[in-house]
């Protein structure tokens, strides 16, 4: 009789336990064919910066391109949220919306085209779309949650390092500085570059897609949180993200365009009279009708560093954490 009662006990007691670590979010190892644990998902956030890699701007020197045209000046704040999906525990899908602003302005760089040129923008930007990430190095299952004195406790590695890639869609609407009045105008509607008469040159859409890639790290910090860091590069399918992309055209073409404000139009397609070098060394000739205003040949592109804040979901992932070893 006392060794049934004692079994009914220790059996109450391990329906209790094990009731307790399903409802703190424990969960059990669960494999599929190949071996591997089950799926799940995971919730983040996060903040970051972001620095405008196109034709305004840049670094001192003429057509530099990718990460050689990065100028600190151009850096503004960005935020992410989305959620991750882990099909096997080195493959995971993410599916996130960005908010961002990109900057540029013409008088941060000492090259004398460019800062003659003296162009401006600045340009929220609304991304939304998916990546696909690949883990090289994958967290360890953790350690023990007690420690006893005499039983040695197993390292556990926190880290994980992935490569990753995406496709996203892209609303931008980029802005120029008045020189007269100091304020900022959308520059789209005014067809600076003779958008919508030239043949070559149809009105530009807005909306673009970004090509993404990159590399990141995350760090255990909890059971279910981690911490990380992710760096990325954006190749847009535009050139058009600061307004600036082909030559000069003359009043006369600007005069012929759709913009609502054929004045304003002409002002904003070439301020290199207020600029710091006109009649300092500047040549006028620069930016009479036919002469480079960008460059067409490259698009626009942007980078992102992001620190993220992830809580893993209930229903899949590690192991349960086991009290002794």
């Amino acid at each position: 009789m006392k060794n049934a009662f004692l079994l009914i006990l220790f059996l109450a007691c391990f329906c209790v336990e094990s009731w307790s670590q399903a409802s703190r979010g424990y969960r059990y190892r669960s494999f599929t064919r190949f071996g591997q644990k089950t799926s799940w998902w995971e919730v983040y956030a996060g903040f970051g910066a972001t620095n405008f890699l196109g034709e305004l701007g840049g670094s001192n020197d003429i057509g530099t391109n990718f990460a050689k045209d990065f100028d600190i000046q151009a850096t503004r704040w960005s935020y992410q949220m989305g959620a991750k999906y882990f099909y096997i525990p080195r493959f995971a899908q993410k599916f996130q919306f960005t908010y961002a602003r990109l900057r540029g302005d013409d008088k941060w760089t000492q090259q004398p085209n460019r800062r003659f040129r003296n162009l401006n923008f600045r340009a929220p930007v609304f991304e939304l779309g998916t990546q696909l990430e690949g883990y090289i190095i994958k967290e360890g299952k953790q350690a023990s949650r007690y420690k006893l004195a005499g039983i040695k406790q197993k390292k556990s590695n926190p880290m994980e390092l992935y490569v990753h890639a995406g496709f996203h869609g892209v609303y931008f609407n980029p802005r120029g500085q008045n020189p007269e009045t100091n304020t900022w105008v959308s520059l789209q509607p005014l067809c600076t570059e003779g958008q919508g008469v030239i043949n070559a040159r149809p009105k530009y859409s807005r909306f673009t897609y970004v090509v993404t890639y990159g590399l990141g790290a995350t760090f255990r910090v909890a059971e279910d949180w981690r911490i990380g860091i992710e760096g990325s590069m954006r190749q847009t399918f535009s050139d058009y993200l600061d307004d600036v992309s082909t030559t000069y055209v003359s009043p006369a073409i600007l005069n012929q365009t759709s913009s609502p404000n054929k004045q304003l139009s002409a002002l904003m397609a070439d301020k290199s009279m207020y600029s710091d070098l006109w009649g300092n060394g500047g040549d006028p000739n620069q930016t009479r009708p036919g002469e480079q205003r960008g460059d067409p040949r490259d698009k626009d592109a942007y980078m992102s560093l992001m620190l993220h804040v992830y809580y893993r979901l209930a229903g899949g992932g590690r192991g349960t954490i086991p009290k002794f070893f």
